[in-house]
C-alpha cells in the first residue's frame, strides 16, 4: 500500500450516495466561483463558446429515392417539403416563438442550458403548450437543477432520487418541480411533472453528463477543481495586491 493512501479513508457507495447529500453545496461553491473567480469563469465561458458557438443549424435531407420508390414522390415534392421544413425551423427558432416567455432565442436556449450544465451539474427542458397566438403550440422552458427535488424534502430511495421519479427497472418517468421564493429561495408546491407524454412524445428533457452507473443527478464540471481554483484565486488577489502596495510607496532621498 502507498503510504500516500494509507490514511485515505474510504467506502464503495451507489453513485447517488455519493453525490446526493453535498450536491447543493457543490452547486452553491461551483457558481460562486464562476460569478467571482476568474479563471473559473474563463474555463466555462470557453467550454461554452466552442461547444455551442452558433448553435445548432437545420439542413433538411429527404431520402428522396426511398420516398419516390415507396410513395412515388417526385424530387420536385422533396425539395419542397425540404424548404417547407426549414421555413418551419426558422420560424421556431425565433425568439418570441421558442421561448415560453418569448425572452430568448433557439440558439441562446442553448447557451443558457448548457451553461447551467457546466455551473449545477445539470439542467431540465420542459415542453409545455405555448402561449396563445404563436403559430407553433409548443414552446421549450428551461428549469434549473435545483428546482427539481424530492417533494417535502423527502429521503431518497430506489423509486425516488434527487426528484427524478423511477420505475422498476431504473428507467424515469417523471421529475419534481418546485417553486422557488426569490427572496429567501425556500422550495415549495412541488409539482410531478412526466417524463413523457400519454403518446411516448418526450416532455421532459433532462441534460446531463453522467460519470457513473445510476447517477440521477449530475455534477458541475468545476467540482473535482473547485478547491485549486479558489485556492489559486485567492493567491492571485494576494499578489495582485501586494504589487498594488509596492507600487504606492514613495522612497525619499536626501543628499549630503
Amino acid at each position: 500500500e502507498l503510504a500516500a493512501l494509507r490514511n485515505l479513508s474510504v467506502k464503495s457507495q451507489h453513485a447517488d450516495a455519493d453525490t446526493l447529500p453535498n450536491l447543493d453545496v457543490i452547486r452553491a461553491r461551483s457558481r460562486h466561483l464562476i460569478m467571482n473567480a476568474p479563471i473559473a469563469g474563463g474555463a466555462v465561458n470557453t467550454v461554452v463558446t466552442n461547444v455551442v458557438g452558433v448553435g445548432f443549424r437545420m439542413s433538411p435531407q429527404a431520402d428522396g429515392v426511398s420516398l419516390a420508390a415507396l410513395a412515388g414522390v417526385s424530387r420536385e415534392q422533396v425539395k419542397a417539403f425540404e424548404a417547407a421544413a426549414e421555413r418551419e425551423w426558422r420560424l421556431f427558432c425565433r425568439a418570441e416563438h421558442c421561448d415560453v416567455a418569448g425572452q430568448m432565442g433557439f440558439a441562446a436556449v442553448q447557451e443558457l442550458a448548457f451553461r447551467a450544465v457546466l455551473g449545477s451539474g445539470d439542467c431540465f427542458v420542459a415542453i409545455v403548450q405555448a402561449p396563445p397566438g404563436r403559430p407553433i403550440d409548443f414552446a421549450l422552458q428551461l428549469i434549473e437543477a435545483d428546482r427539481v427535488s424530492n417533494p417535502q424534502f423527502k429521503m431518497d430511495g430506489d423509486l425516488l432520487a434527487g426528484g427524478v421519479e423511477y420505475i422498476a427497472g431504473g428507467r424515469p418517468v417523471a421529475y419534481h418541480v418546485s417553486e422557488i421564493d426569490r427572496v429567501n429561495s425556500m422550495k415549495t408546491n412541488w409539482r410531478r411533472m412526466p417524463s413523457t407524454a400519454p403518446d411516448g412524445t418526450p416532455r421532459m428533457l433532462h441534460l446531463i453528463h453522467r460519470d457513473r452507473i445510476g447517477q440521477s443527478r449530475g455534477v458541475p464540471y468545476l467540482a473535482p477543481v473547485m478547491a485549486a481554483l479558489a485556492d489559486l484565486d485567492r493567491y492571485t488577489q494576494a499578489e495582485i495586491t501586494a504589487a498594488v502596495l509596492n507600487a504606492s510607496i514613495a522612497i525619499l532621498g536626501e543628499s549630503p
